[in-house]
């Protein structure tokens, strides 16, 4: 109850209240929020942040865009939502005077209904729920969108037309906008050659955890030729088991565990290609960050990434559940790099062209008043 007694005059000035759970120290979602806030630094609606992290400092960034933080002390009890039950409990005078709340991910069914609750107790018109989708609805519900969730949010605010048609066909019948995540910042000119004789870096950028499907990736490494190395950057549950995994593959892999915000882009550099074996994605910011940085990319087509193939030249699709093919387009790959059909620039322009950071986060500010009026 510190956390609330410290600012208690202002929570009820806070108009936006952003609830976004658990905090990940490298995660696309986690990313999206800093880059959001970055984007609305200068607009002058109050702003509050709601999310737990086991390292304090992952949220102590957002002080600086003018964002009060409130942290839940309990990071144990996931599965059962116990973090985000002691969010509500303690922020609950700051989520009772929002005018809007903004999901950056879904509570728990549980949480959201006792969330209702809370501001049900409200005397005054309760704060407009939004939802910005971090994965495909399909793939998150595959039948139905539970009713908690179609009954109460006011908005969800997807990053693709096939999620707003999903989610028409799962029940929900609110309002629905296309806009992407606010897009990682271009790198600027590069050097025009790089050498791709001896040793392929082929990279994986983001949290190892199911979801991103990493044994998969292990699977069919074994099945590429033997001029290649993997370089995983990220850090999770599953880190214990792919380092047994990857002992079977006939070629070096090199896991480097979290890394800073800052490293992404020399971690980037350091590779030569990436992966993305997910089973479930969203906007996948760790896509974007690669070929805002010139690198090719290969992608399971789940997600927004088979529009972003389509999109512009940026890599190739690859299956789920087929490692010979996999494998066989990743080698097609390294062969094209070296022949020099892959140059970084052209993928550095389509990208400056596609995602144009400022007009994305003027976009989320008008949304968000239209929202709020």
């Amino acid at each position: 109850m510190a956390v609330i007694a410290r600012n208690l005059k202002n929570d009820r000035f806070r108009e936006f209240v952003f609830f976004f759970g658990a905090f990940a120290p490298l995660g696309g979602i986690e990313a999206f929020c800093a880059d959001l806030f970055e984007a609305l630094e200068r607009w002058p609606r109050t702003k509050a942040l709601l999310a737990w992290a086991r390292d304090p400092k992952v949220l102590s960034q957002f002080n600086k865009f003018g964002v009060a933080v409130y942290r839940s002390p309990l990071t144990r009890g996931c599965r059962a939502g116990a973090p985000d039950y002691v969010l509500v409990l303690q922020s609950w005078l700051v989520l009772r005077h929002a005018k809007v709340i903004v999901f950056g991910k879904l509570p728990q069914e549980g949480v959201f209904r006792f969330l209702m609750w809370v501001l049900s107790s409200n005397n005054s018109r309760r704060a407009r729920l939004v939802y910005i989708t971090p994965y495909r609805p399909r793939e998150v519900w595959p039948a139905r969108m539970p009713a908690v969730y179609t009954e109460n949010l006011d908005y969800i605010i997807v990053q693709s037309e096939t999620f707003a048609t999903d989610l028409r066909e799962l029940g929900y019948e609110g309002e629905v906008s296309v806009l992407p995540y606010c897009p990682p910042r271009a790198v600027g000119k590069i050097a025009p050659s790089e050498d791709y004789s001896s040793i392929v870096r082929v990279g994986f950028l983001g949290r190892l955890e199911p979801q991103k499907n990493l044994p998969y990736l292990l699977r069919f490494s074994r099945l590429m030729r033997n001029d290649v190395r993997l370089e995983i950057f990220g850090d999770g549950t599953e880190r214990p088991s792919l380092e047994r995994l990857a002992k079977d593959c006939p070629h070096l892999v090199q896991f480097h565990g979290a890394i800073a915000r800052e490293l992404i882009p020399a971690a980037i550099d350091s590779c030569d290609i990436f992966v993305v074996p997910s089973v479930s994605e969203g906007q996948c910011l760790a896509a974007l960050e690669v070929i805002a940085r010139g690198k090719p990319l290969i992608a399971t087509p789940v997600g927004v990434l088979p529009e972003l193939m389509r999109s512009g030249r940026f890599g190739s699709l690859i299956p789920l559940g087929d490692e010979i093919k996999a494998a066989g387009l990743v080698d097609k790959m390294v062969d094209e790099l070296r022949l020099g059909l892959w140059p970084r620039q052209p993928i550095i322009d389509t990208y400056k062209a596609l995602f144009d950071r400022a007009v994305v986060g003027q976009s989320y500010i008008s949304l968000f008043e239209r929202i709020i009026d």
